[in-house]
């Protein structure tokens, strides 16, 4: 092919001599050249994609993009740590670090199936991370051979360069500066902490702006209410053009359900003075009208406007969460240094009050239904006309507020705001407080005294104390992990001896005391098996918690679905599980 290219561009260059048509030799030798290139980029796309197609499926190639962006640090090697690592190397994260200077003991042999005996005497981090990589060798991996405390302590700077940074069994001062140094920095910060079979997960960070939340609820706008039809003439008019009193069978089991929903409703204002069906008794009979229409037993389309009936009588209302975050003031006061996020925020609020008349854009999320092919890819290109109108008013919003705001244009891209314009039901900020916040006692959650003071049938149990099974509530371990951290500032050290349990007392008595739960106490028994454990880590408990930190860092480099605020308890010894705001 080179010898060959190399004649072709001779050819290009002494016409006369080979009488060629220059641009065809041109195109010829290019695709010689580059062809090849080009073949074994889509293929080496092609086999990326197929290799992780289960997981584009639920996030998208853009989601799929973002974690093969992201670099994570991890404190610490523990089970804990290379569990939640496992389940980030597997969907391909980028790159991640782990920083320890622990060496492999038999301990680890027990607890971490990321360390096997022909590492002993080895740096643990480095272990780790060689049988990590060998998971999944696209992923890069980084071992730093230092204590994670001293890093924190005079190095905390580095954990600038990261995109979330997970500390795991790390206690008291150190793992407070570090949290407070990345929620100022706007770091996501993760906070594992896994005793024996307790185990919790804290998050932090001050703003989390999420695109695509993927809600549970149906949020699917046919644009069918008479206020929205009134700004949508086009669909209006085309809806309008079906006969609902047309015998014809194959006509009448075609017509789109949304026609036969505008058509039923524009029946029934025109019998009630313009006005909508409210309430039950007039629902009802606004479904039998419906019904009174169909004429044919194999008449599906009927059956699918009766289900929906009410997206027709019933004005869309913006989500609550939606609701939120345009009425948020960083939508408001925009200036160079806001988000882009926000930026699109106010171009949406804008079309809202102008151009939208109060309600979001057209959607192009349009459900299958019982129609003629010719009938419903008019309806589907109507429905997209629409939408790329709303879209190209929000686009030049966006553009106009740049220009007022000093930005260029290109701040935002096109294709950042199809993809927003696409996704703006499905908005959410969710915002998480501090762990300093948390620590501060004159901030009392709200969550836990709520769960400590619910009934608990427990607590009416008649028969001898001997025969009562404890049961403790969440609540009450929470406050031991406090009380672990508080030991940990006194003495350097875990509680692990029966001969702790008095300090432990102690300092939780003046943890409820300091929090407004002066009525309730400690039963000692949870402080005798905080003890017990000894801070030991768990393979089952480790991958459990694990799992469940990898899944709030997908969601978090991802952008997409809702992360966890702030705070999930595991109890290993009952199967029970708590999420508190703290």
């Amino acid at each position: 092919p080179r010898g060959l290219r190399c004649v072709l561009m001779t050819e290009l260059c002494h016409p006369k001599k080979f009488k060629s048509n220059n641009q065809s030799v041109y195109k010829m030798a290019m695709m010689i050249d580059d062809t090849p290139m080009e073949e074994e980029k889509n293929v080496k796309v092609l086999e990326h994609n197929k290799k992780f197609d289960r997981q584009i499926r639920l996030w998208g190639i853009h989601g799929q993009r973002n974690i093969e962006r992201t670099h994570i640090v991890v404190l610490g090697s523990g089970p804990t740590a290379s569990e939640t690592l496992k389940n980030l190397v597997l969907p391909n994260m980028g790159q991640f670090t782990i920083i320890d200077n622990a060496i492999v003991n038999e301990a680890d042999l027990g607890n971490n199936f990321f360390v096997d005996s022909s590492g002993l005497g080895k740096s643990r981090a480095k272990v780790v991370t060689e049988l990590l990589l060998e998971m999944n060798p696209d992923v890069k991996g980084l071992s730093i051979l230092k204590d994670p405390v001293a890093v924190i302590e005079t190095e905390i700077e580095i954990f600038e360069r990261y995109t979330i940074v997970v500390a795991t069994q790390i206690h008291g001062l150190p793992i407070q500066k570090l949290a407070s140094f990345c929620f100022e920095k706007k770091i996501p910060f993760l906070w594992l902490r896994s005793y024996g079979l307790l185990s919790c997960v804290r998050v932090a960070f001050p703003q989390h702006l999420v695109i695509e939340s993927h809600p549970e609820d149906d949020r699917q706008d046919l644009y069918i209410h008479p206020k929205q039809l009134s700004r949508f003439s086009v669909l209006k008019d085309y809806l309008e053009s079906f006969d609902l009193h047309n015998a014809d069978t194959k006509y009448h089991v075609h017509i789109p359900f949304i026609a036969i929903l505008v058509r039923c409703t524009q029946i029934w204002q025109q019998k009630h003075n313009g006005s909508l069906p409210s309430g039950w008794e007039e629902t009802s009979a606004f479904k039998s009208l419906i019904q009174s229409y169909r004429n044919h037993p194999e008449a599906i389309n009927f059956i699918e406007a009766l289900a929906v009936s009410f997206k027709a009588i019933t004005k869309p209302r913006v989500p609550s969460e939606v609701l939120k975050v345009l009425n948020d003031p960083n939508s408001k006061d925009l200036n160079a240094q806001s988000d882009p996020f926000w930026i699109l925020v106010a171009a949406l609020n804008l079309f809202i009050e102008t151009e939208g008349d109060g309600f979001l854009p057209v959607s192009t999320n349009i459900p299958d239904m019982t129609s003629e092919s010719e009938c419903y890819v008019r309806i589907k290109r109507i429905y997209l006309e629409k939408a790329e109108s709303d879209s190209a008013f929000i686009q030049k919003s966006v553009k106009d507020i740049l220009e007022e705001i000093g930005l260029p244009e290109y701040t935002i891209s096109d294709e950042d705001i199809a993809y927003f314009v696409k996704n703006c039901r499905n908005l959410a900020c969710i915002r998480t407080r501090s762990i300093a916040a948390e620590y501060d006692t004159n901030i009392h959650s709200d969550d836990l005294i709520e769960e400590l003071t619910e009934f608990d049938p427990s607590e009416s149990d008649d028969r001898p104390p001997e025969q009562q099974i404890l049961n403790p509530k969440n609540v009450h371990w929470y406050y031991c992990f406090r009380a672990i951290e508080e030991f940990w500032m006194a003495t350097n050290r875990i509680p692990e001896s029966d001969e702790d349990v008095a300090t432990l007392s102690k300092i939780v008595t003046r943890l409820y005391a300091e929090n407004g739960l002066s009525d309730h106490s400690m039963p000692v028994e949870c402080l005798h098996e905080i003890c017990r454990f000894g801070g030991s880590e768990l393979h089952n408990i480790s991958a459990f918690i694990g799992g469940v930190a990898s899944q709030i860092c997908l969601k978090l480099v991802t952008k997409q679905y809702i992360p966890l605020n702030n705070t999930f308890f595991f109890n290993g010894i009952f199967s029970s599980a708590s999420r508190w705001d703290l």
